[in-house]
């Protein structure tokens, strides 16, 4: 009594110091939010920055007060715990205390009410009492170990960042050192490429000259073909128009004969004036006549010096093929020197000499044979001297009647000249005179008709006047009419007079055009002398286009030889310098290569002390990432507050927008008024503008009509005028054919100064010809030394063989160098190429560890939730225990001396015992019942009645007790799967369902772990790596009853799984992959909650596919499915190997499958049953193939 005394009164001193530090815990919550009020109401004024900065010491704040709040709430379930022992102890020693506690009603009374303001306070009292005493030491610490790893995150990525850029900066160093020495053998190779380059460039520009030369021959010959087809064809044109010109003399002649005849009759009727208009218009006819018969004049001229033309284009004919046949010898010449270089630089020395020898050979025949061509060519040239001389006799003999011919024409020309001029003098001064008298005959008619219109006009104005006067004006009319129909009957007849004279003019012109075609006869035989000429002259340059060429060979020969001394000598020169830089390289290679082994020895140690420090640095990690997640979960709150705010910021800016919205559309209202005006003003300036083009139309007609009215004026003064320019024209064109008679004499003058120069020509080239015989005589002995000089650079080109073959050594040896430092540059490349996978496959794992945290922070918030409603929960059956308690205290106030089982009295033989479940008194016999309240607690004494009603419970609810008697059983197992698969295959609802799996953990979920767990070790490798086999045992050891049901199970959730669980990787192998997957183990990673497969297509019946595997840093659920092939449905899926953990972080699990039917199997890695923590497996498979057995052995 007395201690239960003293706890009262601690436990009423400590609920008054709870109370105390409610109400200042109440304060400060109370300044905690109007803080937070006022940050609400600074943020909306306050940037974004500082809103961030605020909200994330708020939420290190909250995170603390929920720590406390955590701890606190631990602490009050110790304090429930307290408080039922202590009603215990209170039932104990309650039926020695009978007495006393009827005394103690009051107070007990007063005490259940103060236990029940308690109560209700007790949740804020004894957080907020932690929290005042253990904030400040929980924050300190929090922000030293918050500061301690950043520290040392910094540390390590700093470090980490040192030593990536130490490697970086050592493979930079690398591969400068290769990139050099490729580029140095890339320079040796491509010296090499640009000698062949150049062979073949050389080759090709041969073959390009070939061709060049072959198609300019192809086209001079076209050209000259096409140039006397051409020729022939003017002289042809020319040969017709002359006839047809001919022709047209003889009708002039007539025409000139008739026109006499009318001008005689001309002279009979002048006396008329109607003859007088006749003439004037057979005077504008023979102008006409004239006018044409001047232009054939012209036409003939230009003829004549397109005749001139035609022979200076033959004459640059002729020099061009000279230029042509100097290129063709000059390309044959390249040719051959080209070939001899090729040639030289693609074979040996040893073929260099018989080549040179070969050469010689051919170049003594060529000699001979080009002194035979020479002997055949002075023949030739004989030949044509003697032909040149028979030319030279006929043109001399030729040349006498030619002179006759010419004088005769200039006679017979000067005497027509004469004649045609007086001729032509009478008939014009005879038609000026004959124009006078038609002329003063027309004035006197315009004048007539002037005094006729002006009567006429008279007459008109007295017919209105006066009435009677209208018969005489009809008779005036009358003779008026008469009179002009007179008139044209006259000027027809002065026309054709015209006409006879005009025809009697072009009588006369032929006869000059026959003279002329004379002319032209003397001068094509001229032409034809020269043409002779101009052949002599052709031949004999291409006697000297051959000279020149054979000059040229031999001096290309020289060169050549010359030439290959020089090159024969640098290339030596060439050879020992690379010989010496090769020497240097080696020896800077071997340097090389030693310094990068020792670099990359280096480069290991620091690689795997990185690997160290970075699973240091992973194990800190993971230590902060749970301490971050702890921390973490308490942001919740703050984000609500967060949210609320973004919600008020949003429902502004709505608002905002909405104005905004509002504005803008009045501004378009008002911008579709502002273009409805402005289109009204374009329309109505546009009418405007069209009153005023109208106008201005007007203005226009107005002027137009003034400008006719002057244009018909001015085309009567024109027409006077016109009358006088005809006449000025016909003085012009009589001085005109005046000068073309004096350029013709002067083209013939010039005609025979051309051919002197010609014959003086052809003696300059006799000339020339004696000369070149000459210098060909000086050549051959040039070739004979040239000779002797071969033949001694033939002797040092056997020494510089040697000098090749040693060159050629060091060479392959230099090779062998290049290819060993390729070999370590390849080694290094791998080798940088594994450092860049491990980093991607370290950058994969931080990846999936920061999702991980992010998941756990979202799930530790969900059961954050959880727990908070499952705490309310729990008061609730707190308060509703009390309750019970209090009734049951009430029961127990009632005084019972006997037993309520026996009815036997209590004395001190016969103890009182109190039932655990029910509480009430009963004796020892009585209460000899015992049953467990909680799975792995102690049994409790009970009575009867507790007693058999627990034991219908268990009766109701067999698979309790069945988890409890038969642990590892496989129902059990098959539970594990499908409750596992759960959150897989559900959707937002089963996710709820698997938190509740997951995280709310009882004990008798851990008990079906544990049995779970003795399962898995049963089923994992034990003493050699157990496989396949071992885990069909384990599977074979299930009752034949439930076979078929587990199988089915099981089957289903490794199906679901597939279905619907989520795929973190997929690998794919064939037969062949398999085979080729060598002796290293390669690496699957798996994702929290998630699976990854590797499936293997078979083709074929009867290998052995087997697989080892472990992983890090826990355990792994492993499985194998059949499918027939990849396309298949999932639900045709068997299932070789269930869903079993393995524990394969202990020890490597082997096993194997042989492969009964072609299809696709996969092996399946499970995760889903963590949640938290992901996975990596490191596995290796390999194939056996079946031996067949072909009877060989028995032969």
């Amino acid at each position: 009594l007395d201690q239960s005394e003293l706890r009262q009164r601690e436990l009423s001193a400590r609920v008054r110091d709870l109370d105390k530090e409610a109400a200042e815990l109440k304060g400060v919550v109370k300044d905690l939010q109007g803080q937070l009020s006022s940050v609400a109401a600074r943020s909306n004024s306050e940037t974004s920055n500082g809103v961030n900065h605020q909200i994330v010491d708020l939420h290190e704040r909250l995170t603390a007060s929920e720590t406390k709040n955590m701890s606190l709430l631990s602490k009050l379930d110790e304090a429930l715990n307290e408080k039922g022992q202590q009603t215990t102890s209170y039932y104990d020693s309650a039926w020695k205390i009978q007495e006393l506690l009827e005394k103690l009603k009051a107070a007990e009374e007063e005490r259940l009410a103060a236990k029940k303001e308690v109560e209700d306070k007790a949740r804020h009292s004894e957080r907020l009492s932690e929290l005042l005493n253990l904030r400040e030491e929980e924050l300190r610490t929090c922000e030293e170990k918050l500061a301690e790893v950043k520290a040392r995150a910094s540390d390590d990525k700093e470090e980490a960042l040192a030593r990536l850029e130490e490697l970086q900066s050592v493979v930079g160093r690398i591969q400068g050192a290769l990139t050099l020495k490729e580029k140095e053998t890339g320079n040796l190779r491509a010296q090499l490429q640009g000698v062949q380059a150049s062979l073949e460039g050389r080759e090709r520009q041969a073959e390009e000259l070939r061709k060049r030369l072959q198609e300019e021959r192809e086209e001079v010959e076209q050209r000259c073909g096409l140039t006397c087809e051409e020729l022939e064809g003017q002289m042809l044109d020319l040969r017709r128009i002359l006839k047809s010109r001919e022709k047209e003399l003889a009708a002039s002649s007539e025409t000139i004969q008739h026109l006499e005849e009318q001008l005689d009759q001309l002279n009979a009727e002048r006396q008329t004036p109607c003859s007088q208009g006749d003439g004037t218009d057979t005077m504008v006819c023979s102008d006409q006549d004239y006018k044409t018969r001047c232009d054939s004049l012209m036409e003939i001229n230009k003829l004549l010096q397109t005749v001139a033309v035609s022979e200076t284009s033959i004459i640059e004919l002729t020099e061009s093929r000279a230029v042509l046949l100097d290129q063709l010898a000059a390309s044959k010449a390249s040719e051959k020197h080209l070939k001899a270089r090729i040639e030289a630089a693609s074979m040996n020395v040893e073929d260099k000499e018989q080549e040179l020898l070969d050469e010689n050979l051919r170049l003594e025949q060529s000699l001979q044979k080009v002194l035979l061509q020479k002997e055949e060519l002075d023949a030739r040239l004989k030949k044509l001297q003697q032909e040149n001389l028979n030319l030279l006799d006929a043109q001399s003999s030729l040349k006498a009647p030619l002179a006759m011919t010419q004088e005769k024409l200039e006679s017979t020309k000067a005497e027509m000249v004469e004649k045609n001029l007086t001729a032509s003098q009478k008939s014009q001064s005879e038609l000026l005179e004959k124009l006078q008298e038609p002329e003063e005959k027309l004035r006197a008619q315009t004048e007539i008709c002037g005094h006729l219109q002006g009567r006429a006009d008279e007459l008109e104005n007295r017919t209105r006047e006066i009435y009677y006067e209208k018969g005489a004006a009809e008779l005036n009319e009358k003779t008026s009419s008469l009179e002009s129909k007179e008139a044209p009957s006259k000027l027809v007849m002065a026309e054709a007079q015209l006409e006879l004279s005009l025809r009697e003019v072009t009588r006369l012109r032929e006869d000059v055009v026959e003279l002329r075609a004379q002319l032209l006869a003397g001068n094509q035989e001229k032409m034809k002398l020269q043409a002779l000429q101009e052949l002599t002259a052709a031949s004999r340059e291409d006697l000297r286009m051959l000279v020149d060429q054979l000059k040229a060979q031999v001096e290309e020969l020289n060169r050549k030889h010359v030439d290959d001394i020089l090159r024969s000598q640098e290339r030596e020169e060439a050879l020992v310098r690379e010989r010496d830089s090769e020497a240097r390289a080696r020896a800077g290679l071997i340097a090389e290569v030693m310094s990068c082994r020792e670099e990359a020895e280096r480069l290991k140690m620091s690689y795997e002390a990185a690997r160290v420090e970075n699973g240091e640095s992973r194990e800190a990690l993971h230590r902060a990432n749970t301490e971050t997640a702890e921390l973490g979960v308490h942001v919740c709150m703050l984000t609500a507050e967060k949210e609320e705010a973004r919600l008020r910021w949003e429902d502004l800016s709505t608002r905002l927008q909405e104005l905004e919205e509002e504005a803008t559309r009045e501004a378009e209202r008002l911008n579709a008024c502002v273009e409805q005006l402005r289109l009204e003003n374009q329309e109505l300036r546009c009418q405007l503008q069209t009153e005023e083009d109208l106008l201005a139309l007007k203005q226009r007609l107005q002027v137009e009509l003034s400008n006719a009215q002057q244009e018909v004026e001015t085309l009567r003064t024109t027409s006077q005028e016109g009358i006088q320019v005809l006449q000025l024209h016909l003085s012009s064109q009589t001085a005109s054919h005046d000068n073309q008679l004096q350029k013709a004499t002067q083209e013939l003058q010039e005609v025979k100064s051309q051919l002197e120069k010609e014959q003086e020509r052809f003696f300059s080239l006799e000339d020339k010809l004696k000369q070149m015989e000459a210098e060909n005589q000086r050549y051959c002995q040039q070739i004979e030394e040239k000779n002797i000089q071969m033949a001694k650079s033939a002797n040092l080109i056997l020494q510089k063989e040697d000098e090749l073959i040693h060159l050629k050594e060091n060479l392959s040896r230099s090779e062998e160098s290049l290819a060993a430092a390729q070999q370590a540059c390849k080694e290094m490349a791998e080798n940088l190429r594994r450092v860049t996978q491990d980093k991607q496959s370290f950058d994969l794992r931080t990846a999936a560890e920061l999702d991980d945290l992010y998941r756990t922070k979202v799930n530790l918030e969900e059961r954050l939730v959880e727990l908070i409603r499952e705490k309310d929960a729990l008061w609730q059956k707190s308060d509703a225990l009390e309750f019970e308690q209090k009734l049951r205290d009430e029961e127990t106030e009632r005084d019972f001396n006997y037993c309520l089982g026996c009815r036997t009295q209590f004395s001190w033989w016969l103890r009182k015992y109190n039932c655990r479940l029910c509480g009430r008194p009963f004796c020892y016999y009585c209460c000899s019942n015992t049953v467990s309240t909680r799975q792995g607690g102690s049994r409790e004494s009970c009575c009867q009645d507790c007693y058999s009603q627990h034991s219908a419970v268990v009766e109701r609810h067999p698979q309790v007790e069945a988890t409890h008697s038969t642990p590892g059983s496989p129902f059990s197992r098959l539970l594990q799967t499908t409750r596992s698969l759960a959150g897989v295959a559900g959707g937002d609802e089963g996710e709820k369902l698997d938190d509740g799996v997951f995280d709310i953990i009882t004990e008798e979920e851990v008990s079906s772990v544990n049995d779970r767990d003795s399962f898995t070790t049963a089923c994992s490798p034990g003493l050699g790596q157990q496989g396949a086999a071992e885990l069909s045992a384990s599977a074979a050891d299930v009752p034949s009853e439930d076979a078929e049901d587990l199988s089915a199970a099981v089957q289903d959730a490794e199906i679901c799984l597939l279905k619907s669980g989520e795929l973190t990787l997929s690998v794919r192998f064939t037969v062949d992959d398999i085979l080729e997957f060598g002796d290293s183990s390669r690496e699957l990673f798996i994702k929290s909650s998630c699976y990854s497969i590797i499936s293997i297509t078979m083709s074929s019946p009867g290998p052995t596919v087997s697989w080892t595997f472990t992983s890090e840093p826990k355990r792994i659920s492993f499985s194998v499915v059949y499918r027939e092939n990849a396309e298949a449905p999932v639900e045709q899926a068997k299932v070789l190997i269930p869903l079993t953990r393995c524990n394969s972080h202990k020890e490597t699990i082997q096993g194997e499958l042989k492969v009964r039917n072609p299809g696709e199997y996969i092996l399946i890695f499970d995760n889903s049953f963590s949640r938290f923590i992901s996975k990596k497996v490191l596995y290796h498979l390999s194939l056996d193939k079946p031996v067949v057995y072909d009877g060989t052995d028995l032969l």
